[in-house]
């Protein structure tokens, strides 16, 4: 749930991942809202996994955010009692927005616009613990073993059925894997990465299989066709 920054020297950018995926993380380092929101707001919070990532509620400014001058303004902007019961996070946000990765407040983010300030990041991952709203991995082990679970049976279908039939075994368990993507993402929040990798490599392997099958069947038309000439002209030849 944390975005450990990350600098790519070699194509000059910046960019963030999960330290989880590096190592295993107590709960404390994976998360560490989570303290004090058990501390301060409720007891007893559900925790993500090491393959927990964010779930973002929408893009850039979803979560309403103030300035503080707006809180100590003379013309008051903010209604007396507005924070009472709400978990309020401060930080920095810059008005000069976009300057890129320098700005450690700008992250890029999955969010639509891409964009987003490192405070509002932190507010909707207290809100993902607060509403267990967090989406849900399985291991890289266990997705990498249903990934090559479905590539391989989809392999052996283009190999041993007929090729009519093989595409529509391909067609269909394609169609069956992103209806059931779809279904555990919105409905249990399960994301299962890969489909289109997947689906990369079958085209791949179908059209070797195809090609590899033609050719196979065109040799074989040439011997039979240098079959059939040879005694068609041993035919002609022999006496009769």
């Amino acid at each position: 749930m944390e975005l450990p920054m990350v600098v790519d020297n070699y194509f000059g950018t910046s960019y963030y991942i999960r330290q989880s995926h590096l190592k295993d993380l107590s709960v404390d380092e994976a998360v560490p809202l989570l303290k004090p929101l058990e501390k301060y707001v409720r007891q007893n919070l559900d925790a993500p996994d090491q393959n927990g990532l964010i779930n973002f509620y929408g893009d850039a400014g979803t979560i309403r955010s103030y300035s503080l001058w707006q809180l100590f303004a003379d013309d008051r902007v903010i209604p007396m009692g507005y924070f009472k019961d709400k978990v309020v996070l401060l930080g920095f946000a810059s008005e000069l927005s976009m300057r890129g990765f320098s700005d450690k407040e700008i992250l890029e983010v999955t969010a639509p616009g891409g964009y987003m300030y490192g405070v509002e990041i932190h507010a909707t991952i207290a809100g993902n613990l607060l509403d267990g709203s967090w989406i849900k991995r399985l291991s890289p082990q266990l997705e990498s073993l249903v990934l090559f679970t479905i590539l391989f049976a989809m392999i052996l279908g283009v190999f041993y059925l007929h090729p009519l039939d093989s595409m529509i075994l391909v067609v269909g368990m394609f169609a069956i894997w992103f209806l059931a993507t779809y279904v555990a993402f919105v409905h249990f929040r399960y994301f299962f990465p890969g489909i289109f990798v997947s689906f990369a490599s079958m085209v791949i392997v179908y059209d070797i299989v195809v090609t590899t099958i033609a050719t196979a069947l065109q040799k074989e038309l040439k011997q039979v066709k240098e079959m059939i000439g040879l005694k068609s002209l041993a035919t002609k030849q022999s006496p009769e």
